[in-house]
């Protein structure tokens, strides 16, 4: 029988299945571990985070290679999509009432 978890993290609930009846020790724990380190890192609800500081004051002096590389493969996708894909779309979200309202940022 598969064994399954949930957990929430990064502004949704996460459902997790092990298929192949393999269950490393731990393995719950390693994943909310990891989803509470990037949600903490990029989350745009969160001030002390890389976005939302780069929210606030508009620039990061010395970002992570990590950020730099999304922020890349973003610009990747919007061109690519045509603009179908934008992650620059929290500051529309909050004009239209999604999430804080103090963290809103264009």
């Amino acid at each position: 029988m598969p064994h399954r978890f949930e957990c929430d993290g990064i502004g949704t609930h996460w459902w997790f299945e092990i298929l192949d009846n393999t269950y490393p020790d731990g393995i719950e724990q390693r994943v909310k571990e990891a989803i509470t380190q990037f949600d903490d890192k990029y989350s745009r609800f969160k001030p002390t985070s890389y976005v939302g500081q780069l929210n606030d004051s508009k620039r990061l002096s010395s970002p992570p290679p990590e950020l730099v590389r999304m922020f890349r493969f973003a610009k990747q996708m919007y061109e690519v999509s045509g603009g179908a894909f934008d992650m620059s779309v929290g500051g529309e979200l909050h004009a239209k009432g999604y999430g804080s309202r103090k963290l809103a940022a264009p």
